[in-house]
């Protein structure tokens, strides 16, 4: 099965977040809800930068993330999500390209095909 499959489970002082999410490749998802609800603990949680505290996580069939035993923690550069804040983040002392090319360079690509 290729896309994204998860149940989130994440607790934090005075709520829990408890989300499934069965997306195909290619589909777009919103994640809507007012101020607190937990929509940024989900997708960081998505990312790999917010362990799960239940549930678990697939993307292209493949368990990124998994609460119970066996335990299974992908790091947030090996699952293939991507999340894009509302603050940029980038390195200060690189150029636009430089930023741009930063992912493909932190692969293993050359530096003149990533330019």
């Amino acid at each position: 099965m290729s896309g994204l499959r998860a149940h989130v489970v994440v607790e934090r002082p005075g709520f829990r977040v408890d989300v499934e999410i069965d997306a195909d490749a290619g589909e777009t998802v919103a994640i809507m809800g007012p101020s607190g609800a937990g929509k940024s603990t989900l997708l960081e949680a998505l990312a790999g930068l917010v362990p799960l505290d239940g549930g678990e996580i697939a993307v292209a069939g493949r368990t990124v993330e998994r609460a119970a035993d066996p335990r299974v923690r992908t790091p947030p550069m090996q699952r293939g999500v991507v999340l894009l804040g509302q603050d940029p983040r980038l390195f200060p002392h690189l150029s636009a390209r430089e930023n741009v090319a930063f992912g493909p360079r932190a692969t293993g690509m050359p530096a003149a095909q990533a330019r």
